[in-house]
């Protein structure tokens, strides 16, 4: 059933488009675009998603640390497997039943039979039910029998005539996980303070009278960053700051979680990418500043190791004192995940002739060894990679509350030319998601293989592009599959790289050519 699920079909040659492209005088021609898009169509895996629109079924609650999740490629919806408690939710709508079982088996691990030729649909709703409970909620519209084999664990069989019939056995190892939305909570203890340009005020005498320190400044905000004895005293504090004159705002820091990161091998080709980078950086390099977890030292032994400049961190010694320098792992991380599908999306771009690249990547690490960051953090990060000389910054991170020190640096960088590309976000609802909200950041959601906005994906107004929502990492001999709207942001940075070393444009010309062409359908 699913044996042309990654097909590799022939389509035009690259070489034509790459003609068309040449021709173009305004960036990409359509004919190029719609050619990378094949080509991404053709060779990138895709999760099981489908086109939901704006009456789409809501998620049935919020993603957990504990939890792997997967969407349907028909239908609509998804299935969500809490490993630590063993239980199930489901939020199903017209699912063919093999669709729904290839979901269940890469969730659960569970065996699963089926008779060959079920052609029925499934639609269900289930909130957090221990798994066996959940299997007999679901309207299966055929027989089924579930066993549990101690050691042997759960077995599920579907059938329409009998038992013995279910022969077909269901593998879901072709399905992605969804890796969910970041993990927001308010920093009780802790205020980031903006001040009006030329305001005459003394931010560390005032701190020190409300009992405060200042950890942390982003000059390119006019900001500060005061940690307080806790939550009581920087209520008190608040204010007394907003009562100031010369005080342009008081907001709360806002931690931030560390993002998941691909968590199980898959048997899938990781086909290579034949593209090279210009030798040591010219005044024409594109820079992208990679902000999020460590990029992990296995990269320097890599084909890319000569994309990747030295890393920068945000994260400090102890509370606000000492900069603790780069994180040096060998672990799989985010930050690898994204590097590596950011050289993919610049792969795309290439063409015969041309396959090098005047392109580097920084990655600014603003997590550490902490489990959290923070949004002043994420924007001290931002005014780094500004002050290092991106050309365009990749924030494959979100959440649902704004941050106006963050919305100011964005603002400063893209006056001085720089684009920022951020993560719409992975529960499929149009609220906005920041940063990608922003008016001067382009929004990146996921699309299945039709253009469609994937089921797990965010949509709504604030979207303003959408590319695959998948790509497959290397990792010493296997290759993991990395999802979510975070992969779809890291195509977008390393294909506006790509064009912008490739025709020499401007980033803003880029960037303009992207949102026409690269657009998404508004719900």
């Amino acid at each position: 059933m699913y044996g042309d699920y990654y097909s590799t079909r022939p389509m035009k040659k690259w070489s034509e488009a790459a003609s068309v492209r040449s021709r173009s005088t305004g960036g990409m021609g359509m004919a190029a675009v719609c050619a990378l898009f094949a080509l991404m169509l053709l060779q990138i895996p895709f999760p099981f998603s489908g086109a939901i629109g704006a009456d789409a079924p809501e998620p049935a609650h919020r993603s957990t640390s504990g939890e792997v999740r997967f969407s349907f490629e028909r239908g609509s919806g998804f299935l969500a497997w809490n490993r630590d408690e063993q239980r199930l939710s489901v939020v199903a709508v017209e699912v063919p039943v093999y669709d729904f079982l290839a979901a269940l088996q890469a969730a659960t691990g569970w065996t699963i039979f089926a008779q060959p030729g079920m052609d029925h649909r499934i639609n269900a709703e289930i909130d957090n039910l221990p798994g066996l409970q959940s299997i007999r909620r679901i309207a299966w519209n055929a027989g089924y029998s579930l066993e549990h084999g101690g050691s042997r664990g759960i077995r599920l069989m579907i059938y329409r005539d009998s038992s013995s019939s279910a022969t077909d056995r269901i593998t879901g190892e072709h399905l992605m996980e969804v890796i969910p939305d970041y993990q927001i909570r308010k920093i009780g203890d802790e205020l980031i303070v903006r001040v009006e340009p030329g305001a005459d005020v003394d931010i560390e005498s005032l701190a020190a009278s409300l009992g405060a320190r200042v950890i942390g400044r982003i000059p390119e905000a006019n900001a500060w960053r005061l940690k307080f004895e806790d939550e009581d005293a920087a209520e008190a504090g608040r204010k007394v700051l907003e009562s100031r004159q010369g005080i342009r705002s008081v907001e709360n820091n806002l931690a931030v979680s560390r993002p998941d990161i691909p968590g199980k091998s898959v048997l899938l080709p990781n086909r290579p990418i034949n593209i090279r980078s210009a030798p040591g950086s010219s005044d024409s390099t594109v820079v992208i500043g990679l902000i999020d977890t460590a990029v992990s030292s296995e990269v320097s032994k890599s084909e890319y190791a000569n994309f990747l400049l030295p890393a920068e961190s945000m994260q400090t010694a102890g509370d606000g004192g000492t900069p603790a320098g780069p994180v040096e792992t060998d672990d799989l991380t985010h930050g690898t995940s994204m590097f590596q599908t950011i050289m993919q999306g610049l792969g795309i771009t290439a063409t015969p002739e041309n396959q090098t690249f005047d392109v580097k990547v920084l990655p600014v690490d603003v997590y550490g060894q902490s489990q959290e960051t923070n949004t002043f953090l994420v924007a001290a990060a931002a005014a780094r990679a500004i002050e290092n000389g991106a050309d365009i910054i990749n924030l494959s991170l979100g959440g649902d509350q704004p941050s106006a020190v963050l919305a100011d640096v964005i603002e400063f960088g893209s006056q001085n030319g720089v684009l920022f590309i951020a993560a719409a976000g992975n529960e499929p609802v149009t609220d906005p998601t920041y940063p990608a909200a922003y008016p001067d950041v382009l929004a990146v959601t996921s699309m299945t293989r039709d253009g469609s906005i994937a089921s797990f994906a965010n949509r709504g107004d604030f979207v303003d592009v959408a590319a695959p929502g998948s790509s497959v990492i290397s990792w010493r001999g296997m290759s993991f599959l990395a999802s979510g709207t975070s992969v779809s942001t890291a195509y977008i940075s390393g294909i506006a790289a790509g064009i912008a070393s490739q025709t020499g444009q401007d980033i803003k010309a880029v960037e303009s050519s992207i949102r026409s062409d690269f657009k998404t359908v508004k719900p």
